[in-house]
């Protein structure tokens, strides 16, 4: 059978619920988003767990979110930023990217360098960026939240402003069997000025009241919802952060900054005020190494798609072959 004519299947799989008194979620999970991860995070400090990693663990449990400064080196930033004047030019094979506005994905062609776009999965590609999307400081605190080793499985880079509008990545990023143990970093690979389309985020918006697509499933399929759902899940995420007063935060980085943010926590592009402002910047979904995203489900051997950067880290890419790999 066909992946197509599987695929309703294997996505209700991937989106069954959990028991709801153990998790804020009917969808179960992170240990840090269980009902009693007070107590857990307690049990964790007696066994001896750093303080500074359980401060971090508790903003992330309260407000979706942690903000690790200065976790990637500025040369390493420099040399992110090197690879993609590289990619442009040709150097680092075909490497693909879509043009914001029409949703256009194209190979990078340097005729079409100055038009708004992101570059899709440049950690495949690009040895500098698995350095930097695997960062100690980063990969401790994801090891620390997944209790398990790390995948990262995309990346999107970023020259300007997304304008992005507002969405939890559980709707559209979708895991193997456990749609809530899902992470997102932001890397400011510059100095972030005001009105250049800076992240925003929604403190504590990882606990509004769910929305479920088709009654059973945390992520939107165009095909079974279509537009109207969309936009009532759109008009969910607006209603809320109304009625419970959410707070929205700008992330005005340093370059080497990161903010890591939970898989429903609302976030967005902010207005872009300035055009001409640059918002040079990488951002990463990760999982657990134990789970898969949704495009490695259905290969026989899913586990020979993830290649091992270091021990406890592994990367993989639905945008290239592994042949292909840099």
């Amino acid at each position: 059978m066909s992946f197509s004519a599987r695929l309703p299947s294997l996505l209700r799989r991937l989106a069954r619920p959990k028991d709801p008194p153990t998790y804020h979620s009917r969808f179960g999970g992170l240990w840090t988003d269980a009902v009693d991860f007070a107590q857990r995070l307690r049990r964790q400090r007696l066994r001896g767990l750093h303080r500074g990693d359980a401060k971090h663990l508790a903003e992330w449990s309260e407000r979706g979110f942690v903000i690790l400064p200065g976790a990637v080196a500025p040369s390493s930033c420099d040399a992110i930023l090197a690879d993609i004047d590289r990619a442009w030019q040709g150097q680092l094979g075909p490497v693909r990217a879509e043009i914001m506005g029409p949703n256009q994905v194209i190979e990078i062609d340097p005729s079409r360098r100055s038009e708004r776009h992101k570059i899709l999965d440049l950690h495949y590609v690009s040895e500098a960026t698995r350095a930097a999307v695997f960062a100690e400081p980063v990969t401790r605190f994801l090891r620390l939240v997944f209790e398990a080793d790390v995948l990262a499985f995309q990346s999107l880079a970023f020259e300007w402003g997304s304008n992005q509008g507002l969405h939890q990545d559980s709707a559209y990023v979708v895991v193997d069997r456990e749609p809530l143990h899902l992470a997102a970093a932001w890397l400011a690979l510059e100095d972030i000025s005001p009105g250049s389309g800076e992240l925003e985020i929604f403190v504590g918006s990882h606990r509004m009241d769910e929305f479920v697509f088709g009654g059973d499933r945390k992520f939107f399929h165009p095909d079974w919802d279509g537009a109207e759902v969309h936009d009532r899940y759109q008009a969910h995420l607006a209603h809320q952060i109304e009625a419970r007063g959410y707070h929205r935060e700008t992330f005005l980085a340093r370059k080497g900054d990161v903010l890591i943010w939970s898989a429903d926590v609302v976030h967005g592009g902010s207005h872009v005020r300035v055009p001409e402002a640059t918002r040079r910047s990488l951002v990463t979904h990760y999982c657990p190494a134990t789970l898969n995203p949704l495009y490695l489900t259905d290969l026989e051997d899913p586990e020979t798609h993830k290649h091992r950067w270091c021990p406890g880290r592994y990367f993989a890419s639905f945008q290239y072959d592994v042949s292909r790999r840099g």
